[in-house]
């Protein structure tokens, strides 16, 4: 809970108090996502042991993908991407799809597999610190209230280490 209070601080309190520029249909979007990211690393903790990583990551890749390719064909995604000037944006995006996705979910189902469901939700309360640390390399503004979250957050991590 610490880490979580933490995380919602930034989320509040990140312009130094002013609540104005909050989106709270987004924040409870990433509430819900935070939500079913936790009954994943349950499900695979409990249920997935035994399977391998790559069988899970493939399985939920096929079921996500048939939505996927259903929303591409319903808005004309097909299209735009068959066009040549679209390739080299669409072999990005490829790329972004494999290595920062697929792959990455295979390696977190055997990261919860080996350890536990908590200790593999607990590396996701690290995003918003490595967010920060992007943004003032890429020349966003850090301050105190920042730095305060991003403490709270890591003060969290490492009690539910203990």
């Amino acid at each position: 809970l610490i880490g979580l209070s933490g995380a919602v601080y930034l989320l509040l309190f990140a312009k130094n108090g002013d609540t104005s520029h909050v989106d709270y249909f987004g924040s409870l979007l990433c509430l819900a996502g935070a939500f079913m990211y936790a009954i994943n690393a349950n499900t695979i903790g409990a249920h997935l042991k035994g399977m391998h990583p790559i069988a899970v990551g493939a399985a939920s890749f096929m079921i996500t993908g048939l939505f996927y390719l259903i929303g591409a064909w319903k808005t004309g995604a097909f299209v735009v991407v068959s066009q040549p000037q679209n390739w080299l944006a669409t072999s990005y995006v490829a790329y972004l799809a494999i290595i920062g996705t697929v792959i990455a979910s295979v390696v977190y189902v055997l990261l919860v597999q080996r350890t536990s469901a908590v200790f593999g939700t607990s590396v996701a309360y690290l995003f918003p610190v490595f967010s920060l640390i992007i943004g003032f390399f890429t020349g966003e503004t850090v301050g105190l209230t920042h730095l305060f979250g991003a403490g709270i957050i890591l003060l969290g991590l490492y009690l539910s280490r203990k």
